[in-house]
């Protein structure tokens, strides 16, 4: 992938309830990469992957309140992805903004 693509947010698809979630997801910065991999020594599994998706989604799609779409902000994507029943949406989601924010040694190297 070229990294100025590799660079740019990126809309992620995520199945749930029968239902396709969207989610504009930003590459994790270099000190948010960091803080994700220390949680995860630490054994905190959970909390590297809200970090992660905390710090990557910057949009989303397929969320709706009353019918009608649901505004993004950080408060209304930490109580949408806050229940149990979201943990596979998390984890989910968590995986693919990890893969994302791993560059090769040639990337890091450009």
């Amino acid at each position: 992938m070229e990294l100025s693509k590799k660079l740019a947010p990126e809309w992620v698809k995520i199945e749930h309830a029968g239902e396709v979630l969207e989610f504009l997801c930003a590459p994790l910065t270099s000190r948010d990469l960091l803080n994700v991999y220390a949680l995860a020594e630490d054994g905190r599994a959970g909390d590297a992957a809200w970090e992660s998706v905390m710090a990557s989604v910057r949009d989303w799609r397929g969320f709706t309140r009353d019918g009608e779409p649901a505004r993004f902000s950080r408060g209304a994507l930490e109580a949408a992805l806050g229940g149990a029943d979201m943990a596979g949406v998390l984890g989910s989601l968590s995986a693919q903004v990890m893969a994302r924010s791993q560059l090769t040694e040639t990337e890091r190297k450009n």
